[in-house]
């Protein structure tokens, strides 16, 4: 999913932001993430669904991602049933 990000950053007229290589790596969280949208001031985000309910409960949290263009939220873990 992350190559996926790197090839729309050279068809897309973004800057996609990520976190800064270390070792340890940083390990994403909703604080961390929230953190990191505030201080890189994004307009979008994609993440996970665990992600904004966390969110949902801070309302510090609300005004930062009000102030967001568009959200998407993917289901990395979701099985799909079609039957």
């Amino acid at each position: 999913m992350g190559f996926m990000h790197l090839l729309t950053v050279v068809h897309v007229p973004i800057t996609l932001a990520v976190f800064q290589p270390q070792t340890p790596p940083q390990l994403p969280s909703p604080d961390v993430l929230l953190r990191s949208i505030k201080e890189d001031k994004v307009s979008m985000i994609v993440t996970i669904p665990s992600f904004l309910e966390a969110w949902a409960l801070e309302e510090d949290a609300i005004s930062i991602l009000k102030g967001l263009s568009f959200i998407v939220s993917v289901y990395p873990a979701l099985r799909l049933n079609f039957c």
